[in-house]
């Protein structure tokens, strides 16, 4: 009565919202000071990011909240999880990205997926400032190059080359080396300099 049964090779059986939230509020009535640990050891062994989060989000653990996203969250922008990444960062409160630049960088790229330039560009600074605070340089560069390939779309094309120019690459690795190299390459291009853009490519 209380259940439906789910689409998949294994059964699983999914509480009715009205149940589940009844069984929820009696949790939280009866046992309300263990509920913390117990959200804590559910997110713990849940493989899926977003539940899990959303349990740390409850128990009020951000810290762990923040480390799952950071070490789960690129790969659902890699595999078209943009809507569901979107949805975990917006649980968090803002002192969490100021303590966190990882979480902004996120923010950044999945502005980046949905053309949404001046939160990419906002976001990609302030990654790179706390990046800059905590001394880890070649992150700080590549939020930076993040927000400078935002600055090309949002009327500020030159302001961007500019920024990627002074930024020290050497010694980077290559994937920050080359997205430098892409956002020189596709600036060059976009304010009419076309042969200015291989020596970028190359």
């Amino acid at each position: 009565l209380f259940v439906s049964t789910l689409d998949g090779p294994e059964l699983t059986l999914r509480l009715h919202d009205l149940f589940r939230d009844f069984l929820d509020d009696q949790l939280e009535r009866r046992h309300g000071a263990e509920l913390p640990e117990l959200l804590r050891r559910a997110a713990a062994e849940e493989p899926d990011m977003v539940r899990a989060v959303g349990w740390l989000a409850r128990a009020g653990a951000w810290d762990e909240a923040a480390r799952r996203v950071v070490a789960q969250g690129p790969a659902l922008i890699v595999f078209g999880g943009i809507s569901s990444l979107s949805h975990t960062l917006a649980l968090f409160p803002p002192a969490q990205f100021e303590a966190e630049p990882e979480l902004q960088l996120l923010r950044a790229l999945v502005a980046f997926m949905r053309f949404e330039f001046d939160t990419m560009r906002e976001s990609g600074l302030l990654a790179a400032a706390g990046f800059e605070r905590a001394g880890l340089a070649e992150r700080a560069a590549w939020a930076h190059v993040i927000a400078c390939l935002a600055m090309q779309n949002t009327g500020q094309s030159a302001t961007g080359i500019a920024q990627v120019k002074q930024l020290q690459l050497e010694g980077m690795s290559a994937p920050v080396r080359a997205m430098a190299c892409f956002t020189l390459a596709w600036g060059e291009f976009a304010t009419m300099r076309a042969e200015s853009t291989a020596g970028p490519f190359e």
